[in-house]
């Protein structure tokens, strides 16, 4: 649902939204925000989500404000000055469960189309890891309505593979109704889950491409939004 920016983000943001050209649907690659502390603060955050919501230069939705308020609150401590976020899929879409027939779609009426965005999406979160200071992954479990569930965590794993690559380490996040900080398969929770709130997040490494306890790194307490 879109809503406006807080007061603290910088507007208008850098947006890279595009039309796709032929179809209906619209994608957007990446989402840059500088935040009022960046004069101060230089480090940048990058979120890997599930796909786009609303969000673009002017307006917001929940989960980026959720985004910028814990980058602004609740991470003090890492010196942030502006965050991006990035998506698994580039597709704008509210409801995961409409991700599916868009994905149908593209794949069988524009399949040019849609394996080109797809690659340009993949290089551009590749160059959003090497920009970042710090990594929150946030893909969520594997939407109910996908039809392609394999090729789905797939795509998660292709992502984790390039971070373990570039010796990175990952920030996980978890609720209350979570045991663990990861789901089935080594999937990370979503930042904005349809059941619970995410309250808490820790750093973790990827071997193998699967996630490993740092048990040195504390947990971060993360405000309720």
């Amino acid at each position: 649902m879109a809503t406006i920016y807080p007061s603290y983000v910088k507007t208008p943001v850098d947006c890279d939204c595009r039309d796709i050209e032929g179809t209906d649907y619209r994608l957007r690659y990446v989402l840059n925000v500088e935040l009022e502390n960046a004069c101060s603060n230089s480090n940048r955050l990058l979120y890997i989500l599930m796909n786009p919501s609303v969000a673009n230069e002017s307006i917001s939705d929940k989960t980026v404000n959720k985004c910028a308020h814990h980058a602004f609150h609740d991470l003090k401590h890492l010196e942030i000055g502006s965050f991006s976020i990035v998506n698994i899929h580039p597709f704008y879409e509210s409801n995961s469960l409409e991700l599916q027939p868009i994905l149908t779609n593209l794949k069988s009426n524009f399949p040019e189309k849609y394996l080109e965005s797809m690659n340009c999406n993949l290089k551009t979160i590749h160059q959003a890891i090497k920009e970042s200071h710090e990594i929150f992954l946030c893909t969520g479990n594997v939407p109910k309505s996908i039809i392609n569930k394999r090729e789905y965590r797939s795509l998660v794993r292709s992502v984790h593979s390039y971070i373990e690559s570039e010796s990175r380490e990952v920030y996980l996040v978890k609720g209350d109704r979570n045991q663990r900080w990861y789901g089935d398969g080594h999937l990370s929770h979503h930042l904005n889950p349809k059941v619970g709130r995410i309250n808490k997040a820790k750093k973790h490494g990827i071997k193998n491409n699967k996630f490993t306890d740092l048990p040195d790194e504390p947990e971060v307490n993360l405000s309720i939004y």
